[in-house]
């Protein structure tokens, strides 16, 4: 459905859940309300901010035809004075479809409790939204309910439990929530799609409030999408309140976050994690501050994961071996304090087959891959290859020293680690990294007398080198890179940039920021006839070069006049 604008009324996932308002072709009569006109004949409705006419509703609209209403904000809010008479726009008791997101609306009136046929409310990102009228439990036909980024929302969540037909709950950084999952949520048998579950541990000692347990899961059997368990950490008792969330029982789910709030050791953590083994057919998989000393065993056989992220495990001194899952695209593993190696195994039939991004990041411990030591027969071998691997991104791991060849990567960080990994990628072939079009070096006390000797002639692709905070900047362009093209460099303490930077006739784009002590640029400049753009930023010393974009014209009388001489003296 589009209106007169050209803007969609709807986003299809909006419209799976409003199907049913819309089979009829007689339903699709639309009107943008924004100006002094009488719509008796309109049945869906889209009210902008550029006019203030509610107080023209109730005389202008036929109140039986009245199916849809969306409040449309601009600037992220919604004014205060519609909001104002929200008591007109609920007197249309033949609304199905309510959006009020991102308004200034404080209180939900009873009046909403009228509205016996609504199937969609959206009042996601109300900043200033405090409660929920209890009588929102008789909306007995609403199908979403769309509760989302309301972090000042108190009310007793047990309401929900009374929406028979609910499907879609969203509830992502709901206040009301966080604070208490409700005790039934598992009756609501329709449900689809639930966002979040936050695991709560309610400290009453009446007994009054219970939060719901995990096992409220066991029966949501049609949960479908995304599904995001916080609050790990707070499961006391894990046979009782996991033992039969059945996560493996759920088909249709395609992405779980599994989180846990709290760093420590906590007993059963490994038995809470099996118990929440998820179906083979999952696609993502986050797991974050995972307290366990050793992960879960089912991961190698969740087949059809393309995407895994593990990160804050404190303890995990192993990870399951990974290589052999067939659709993997994109592995992340971050935060490790004891992990040191992950192993891998003769007998496996194949080595990440299908890996394409690769990100290992503040793992101080980790030193890489390494053939199983029970596998002495494979001890001489070289590691097999990470055939498809095309981004590598290693950030602050020192001791990494071990990793597999990666002879396709297009894209290779390396930042605050040692060098190792890219010693070694350029002593393996005769052409080494051949692919790469994107090189980022950051760190000091780089081991770079380890490189050979002008590596830079065989990274015959290479565009775009990133140098941050390097030492010795100078031996980066002791050669040429055949076919570079862009250049960001940020010196931290270094004052002059090198003049041989200037013999890379093939550069066109050129950045420097975070230069303090650079006091300018390099005299070759004009050398380079094919640049067309200079950003500077961050370069105090640099004077009126600072803070710009030179680009045509501008960069032309720059690199003329000469800006070498652009040195900023203070006066004294």
């Amino acid at each position: 459905m589009v209106w007169s604008d050209g803007q969609s009324f709807l986003s299809e996932a909006d419209l799976d859940t409003c199907v049913p308002l819309f089979r009829c072709p007689s339903y699709l009569t639309c009107f943008h309300f924004d100006s002094d006109k009488r719509l008796n004949t309109s049945l869906h409705l889209w009210f902008s901010l550029k006019s203030n006419i509610v107080h023209l509703f109730r005389n202008s609209l036929d109140a039986c035809r009245l199916r849809t209403f969306y409040l449309q904000s601009e600037h992220g809010t919604v004014n205060t004075q519609i909001v104002g008479k929200l008591s007109v726009i609920l007197s249309y008791e033949s609304l199905r479809v309510l959006k009020l997101s991102r308004s200034s609306l404080k209180k939900l009136p009873d009046l909403i409790s009228r509205l016996h046929h609504l199937r969609y409310l959206d009042l996601s990102w109300c900043a200033i939204l405090e409660n929920l009228p209890k009588s929102i439990g008789n909306l007995v036909n609403l199908q979403t309910l769309k509760l989302t980024g309301c972090e000042r929302l108190e009310f007793c969540t047990e309401v929900v439990t009374k929406l028979i037909n609910l499907r879609h709950l969203e509830i992502h950084l709901c206040k009301a929530f966080v604070d208490m999952m409700p005790t039934g949520l598992g009756k609501l048998s329709s449900l689809q799609s639930l966002s979040t579950f936050n695991v709560v541990v309610v400290d009453d000692k009446n007994k009054k409030n219970v939060a719901g347990k995990l096992n409220e899961l066991q029966t949501l059997r049609n949960l479908r999408g995304n599904l995001e368990i916080n609050g790990l950490d707070q499961v006391r008792d894990v046979m009782l309140e996991s033992q039969e969330v059945n996560l493996i029982d759920k088909q249709f789910l395609e992405s779980l976050d599994l989180n846990w709030n709290r760093r420590g050791k906590i007993d059963d953590s490994l038995q809470l994690l099996e118990n929440l083994r998820p179906h083979h057919h999952l696609r993502r998989l986050n797991v974050r501050m995972y307290p366990g000393e050793q992960f879960s065993s089912w991961l190698p056989f969740i087949q059809h994961l393309s995407h895994i992220s593990l990160s804050g495990f404190d303890n995990c001194k192993c990870l399951p071996p990974l290589e052999e899952l067939p659709y993997l695209k994109s592995l992340s593993i971050g935060s490790m304090r004891v992990l040191e190696y992950m192993w891998v195994s003769s007998t496996a039939a194949t080595f990440f087959p299908t890996l394409e991004r690769l990100n290992i990041h503040s793992c101080d411990k980790f030193r890489g891959w390494k053939w199983k030591e029970d596998d002495v027969s494979s001890h001489h071998l070289p590691l097999p290859q990470f055939l498809r691997l095309s981004q590598l991104m290693i950030y602050g791991c020192p001791k990494l020293t071990c990793l597999p060849p990666f002879p396709n990567v297009e894209e290779f960080e390396l930042c605050e680690s040692t060098l190792k990994p890219l010693k070694e990628a350029l002593d393996t072939s005769t052409t080494p990294l051949s692919m790469l079009k994107l090189l980022k070096i950051q760190g000091r006390n780089l081991e770079i007398d380890s490189l050979p000797s002008k590596f830079q002639q065989n990274l015959t692709s290479l565009e775009h080198l990133k140098l941050v905070n390097v030492d010795k900047l100078e031996f980066w362009f002791e050669d040429c890179f055949p076919s570079l093209k862009k250049i960001m460099v940020s010196l931290g303490n270094s004052t002059i940039l090198p003049d041989k930077m200037c013999d890379l006739l093939s550069l066109q784009h050129i950045q420097i920021f975070g230069c303090h002590y650079l006091k300018s640029l390099p005299r070759g400049m004009s050398r380079l006839i094919n640049l067309v753009e200079l950003k500077v930023w961050d370069c105090p010393l640099l004077g009126r070069c600072n803070c710009k974009c030179f680009t045509g014209e501008d960069l032309h009388r720059l690199i003329m006049s000469q800006p070498w001489l652009w040195s900023w003296e203070p006066k004294w």
